[in-house]
C-alpha cells in the first residue's frame, strides 16, 4: 500500500529538515540554540537535560480537537477534551503551518525510524518533526527504533510547532495553542506548545481510537509490571496517581508505565521509555525513576540550585522526567 496520505506528502515536500543524528547532537543543539527564552536550557549536575516549557507546565486537553469528516467520528465521544474540527477550516490551517515551515531561518527536526508499540499486532510506525532539538530528543526517549527490515506501512506524521498559533478568527479557537489529530490523513499538529507531554498523548489518544476498532486490540492507560511468579500487574489511574512509582518496583520487571496495549500476544507497552512525576522525587522512595534522572534523560520545569542538582520539592507540581527504560 502507498505509505503516505496527501498531507503526508505535502508535510514532506513543505519542510526544511535536518535529520536526526545521536542524542549528543540533539543535547548540544538544545544547549547551544535554546538555553535562553522560555526553554532555558541546562545541564543538570548528572547530566539530565533540564528544560523549562513557559506557563504552561502540563498538558492544554481543551486544545485537543479531532478533524472531522472520517469513518471514526460515529465513535467518538465528543466532549470538551475531544471536540470537532471541521475539516475545511483544519487544511487552511495546515496551509498556514506549512507556509511557517518554508520560512523558518532554521530546519526542522526531523526522525521517521520511529514506532509506537512493542508488540508486532499493535505497531504504528511514527515520523515525529519538531522545531526543537530537546521535542525530538523527548520523542526517542519515548519511542522505539524499527527494526531491520522492518515495513513501514501506515505511517504517522507529529509535527510540533511551537510558534504556530491558531487564528481565533479564521479557526474558531478560544485557545492560542492548537493539538489536531487528523484520522483520516494520519496527521498530529500541534501549535504554540512547548509541554513535551503532548508529542505522546497525541499519538496515544489517535491509537487509543484506531486499534480496537481497526485490530480489535484494546489499549489502557495504566502502568504494567512482571512479578517473579510470572504474572502481570496492571496499575490504572489518572495522571499523578501513582501508576509509575507502583509500576517500577524494584521487585519486579518493568513493562511501562503509562500507555499499554492488551491483545493475543498479552500485554504490551505501546511506548519505548517513561514519563514519570517528578515533584517531591526522593532516592529511597522510586530508587530507578531518580537514577534515571542522568545523561540522555529530559526533565521538565524542575528547578536547580547553584550546583544544578534538581530541587524536587519546588516548581511546578508536574514537574516531569522523560526516560528510556530498552525494553
Amino acid at each position: 500500500m502507498n505509505d503516505e496520505t496527501q498531507l503526508g506528502k505535502r508535510i514532506l515536500e513543505n519542510g526544511n529538515y535536518l535529520k536526526v543524528q545521536t542524542e549528543q547532537d540533539l543535547i548540544e543543539h538544545t544547549l547551544c540554540h535554546e538555553g535562553g527564552g522560555r526553554v532555558q536550557a541546562k545541564l543538570t549536575h548528572d547530566g539530565a537535560l533540564r528544560v523549562k516549557t513557559g506557563d504552561i507546565t502540563g498538558r492544554s486537553p481543551g486544545d485537543r480537537y479531532f478533524v472531522t469528516g472520517t469513518e471514526y467520528d460515529e465513535h467518538i465521544n465528543w466532549n470538551k477534551t475531544n471536540q470537532p474540527l471541521d475539516r475545511e477550516v483544519f487544511m487552511k490551517m495546515m496551509d498556514r503551518a506549512l507556509e511557517q515551515m518554508r520560512n523558518l531561518p532554521d530546519p526542522l527536526f526531523f526522525s521517521d525510524e520511529l514506532w509506537a508499540g512493542a508488540d508486532p499486532s499493535a505497531r504504528f510506525p511514527l515520523r515525529v518533526i519538531t522545531q526543537y532539538g530537546w521535542h525530538e530528543l523527548f520523542a526517542q526517549l519515548m519511542y522505539r527504533e524499527g527494526r531491520p527490515g522492518e515495513e513501514r506501512s501506515g505511517t504517522w506524521t507529529v509535527l510540533a510547532l511551537p510558534r504556530f498559533q491558531p487564528d481565533l478568527e479564521l479557526d474558531g479557537i478560544d485557545s492560542d495553542g492548537i493539538i489536531a489529530i487528523d484520522l483520516k490523513e494520519r496527521v498530529v499538529l500541534i501549535g504554540n506548545r512547548l509541554y513535551a507531554g503532548e508529542l505522546w498523548k497525541s499519538v496515544f489518544t489517535a491509537i487509543n481510537t484506531v486499534l480496537p476498532m481497526e485490530r480489535k486490540i484494546l489499549t489502557m492507560h495504566c502502568g504494567a509490571n512482571l512479578t517473579r511468579n510470572g504474572k502481570v500487574t496492571l496499575f490504572f489511574g489518572l495522571s499523578g496517581t501513582g501508576k509509575t512509582t507502583l509500576s517500577t518496583d524494584d521487585q519486579c520487571v518493568l513493562i511501562g508505565d503509562d500507555g499499554h496495549s492488551w491483545s493475543d500476544n498479552g500485554i504490551a507497552n505501546l511506548t519505548g521509555g517513561c514519563y514519570a512525576k517528578l515533584h517531591d522525587l526522593a532516592e529511597e522512595r522510586e530508587p530507578l525513576i531518580y537514577r534515571s534522572m542522568s545523561w540522555g534523560s529530559v526533565m521538565e520545569n524542575v528547578e536547580l540550585d547553584d550546583k544544578r542538582r534538581p530541587l524536587y520539592d519546588q516548581g511546578p507540581e508536574n514537574i516531569r522526567g522523560a526516560y528510556d527504560i530498552k525494553v
